[in-house]
């Protein structure tokens, strides 16, 4: 039966030091995309400030609210996303007979809002529309991201973040 050599002595400083750099290496590569978002998403935290939603053109606020059918929209594209509401924004774009503008330019609604929702930082503002009678509601769910789903998301879009890069 073969035996093991035994050791009792201490651990030797070389091994130690090897070790802790092997850690420290290897730490770096795994955690440090994440530190450099840290003070952005720790100032966001502090005061993520406000996004104000951009509306169409001619839009105007109204007392119309959107139906039902498109508030549950809204609320289960929210909800499904984990955003928490800030508040509701509805206007109107009249229909004009006299121009050829009927209700919302769907390309300026899918080049800014891309599947219906516009992302900036921390903010989401979730959009609809609705034909109504005279125009088409635009409806806006001013959202925020809850602060332990953003701390915890990735750091792919810091560096856009620092003014050197701008």
């Amino acid at each position: 039966m073969a035996q093991f050599p035994s050791y009792s002595g201490p651990i030797s400083t070389g091994l130690l030091l090897a070790v802790l750099l092997a850690l420290a290496v290897a730490a770096v590569f795994l955690l440090a995309p994440a530190w450099t978002c840290a003070p952005f998403r720790l100032g966001d935290l502090y005061d993520p400030g406000e996004l104000p939603p951009p509306l169409p053109t001619n839009c105007a606020p109204t007392a119309e609210e959107p139906s039902e059918d498109t508030l549950r929209a809204l609320d289960s594209q929210r909800e499904e996303l984990g955003l928490k509401l800030q508040e509701t924004v509805t206007c109107k774009v009249s229909w004009s007979q006299k121009s050829r503008v009927h209700g919302i330019d769907m390309r300026w609604f899918q080049s800014l809002y891309g599947g219906g929702v516009l992302r900036f930082k921390r903010h989401v503002l979730v959009a609809a529309t609705q034909d109504v009678s005279g125009g088409t509601l635009f409806t806006v769910e001013r959202c925020l991201v809850p602060w332990w789903k953003y701390i915890g998301e990735s750091g792919t879009d810091c560096w856009s973040q620092v003014e050197f890069w701008k």
